[in-house]
Parts: C-alpha cells; sequence; structure tokens
C-alpha cells in the first residue's frame, strides 16, 4: 500500500491495561499499529489508580512514536487525531496539569459511602463508577492534597490537554459526573 503523500488519521486508546494505536488512511485502511501495555496500581483493597502521567500521556506519545517509527509515515501527513479512553475517571491536577495524585478508576470502589449518601440525597441511581462520589471523597479524605487541585480529567481528556494545551469537556462524559 503506498501510503507516502496520503492523508492520514489516528487514533489512539487509552485503556485499563494499555495503549493501542492506529493510522488509517481516509478510507479505513490500517496502515500502522501499536500497542503498550501498562498496569494499575491497588494501594489499598478495593483501590484501583492509574499514574496520569505515565499511563495517560507518556505511553499514548511512546505508542505514537512506535508507528510512526515502523513505517513510512511523515508526521505531517497525520490531518486529524482521534483519542478515546477509559472513563469515568478521576485525575486530579494542579493548574498546569500536573498530576498531584493517582487517577482513581471507574472500577474504584473508595467512595461506596459518598455514593449511597448522593444516592439518598438526591434520590439519585449513581453507580460506584461515577466521579462525583470520587470527587466528593478526595475533597473529604485528602484535603491538603485537594486543595492543590485546580482540574480534573478522564484518561483521553488529560490527553487533549498535553497535546493542545487545551482543557475540554465532552458531553457525555459530564453527564457521567452524576
Amino acid at each position: 500500500m503506498k501510503t507516502k503523500n496520503e492523508d492520514l488519521l489516528l487514533g489512539i486508546d487509552i485503556g485499563t491495561q494499555g495503549v493501542k494505536g492506529a493510522i488509517t488512511s481516509l478510507d479505513g485502511t490500517v496502515v500502522a499499529e501499536a500497542f503498550l501495555e501498562h498496569s494499575c496500581s491497588y494501594p489499598r483493597a478495593g483501590w484501583v489508580e492509574h499514574d496520569i502521567k505515565k499511563n495517560w500521556w507518556q505511553n499514548p506519545c511512546w505508542v505514537i512514536r512506535k508507528m510512526l517509527a515502523e513505517s513510512e509515515i511523515n508526521a505531517e501527513q497525520i490531518k486529524a487525531v482521534f483519542p478515546s479512553g477509559l472513563h469515568p475517571n478521576f485525575g486530579p491536577t494542579d493548574k498546569d496539569g500536573e498530576p498531584i495524585y493517582g487517577a482513581i478508576l471507574y472500577s474504584d470502589n473508595r467512595a461506596v459511602d459518598e455514593l449511597h449518601e448522593i444516592n439518598r440525597r438526591y434520590l439519585l441511581k449513581l453507580s460506584s463508577e461515577e466521579v462525583t462520589p470520587k470527587l466528593i471523597w478526595f475533597l473529604r479524605n485528602e484535603r491538603e492534597t485537594a486543595s492543590r487541585m485546580k482540574r480534573f480529567f478522564d484518561a483521553a481528556q488529560y490527553f487533549v490537554f498535553k497535546f493542545c494545551g487545551r482543557y475540554v469537556r465532552d458531553t457525555i462524559s459530564v453527564g457521567e459526573w452524576g
């Protein structure tokens, strides 16, 4: 397949267990692929975290560099980047997007009490995956660290912030905050 001067698209998916990437032609033909496994940390029973900087930024960059290095693709051929990632997650950072705590993943259960409190108080039916109980837990239990928080992210949103310098939210993620 000839890709020398062809316009291309780059997809990057930041998952729980790794990052996968694909570069395709405009008709959807895959011209490069790469995968990098990463891990979660389990600081306590029922807690699940990601290293924000490594898993959500450095690993996707490694995957992109690998695809470009192992193909004849010039980065200027890539006309759009499509990030996706595990969510909902709570990745707190300072004003510059520097992580101040591990990202609390959707599968983390530390905020069960906050979840029950919110559901009872507001007559909701949120699940333990939601961001809002995790945010409340963080504000209550990590007060000193939380006082430095100015932003929080999901995986794909953090990638966009680091890649483009823009703090953006999509309506689906905001709707999952409860």
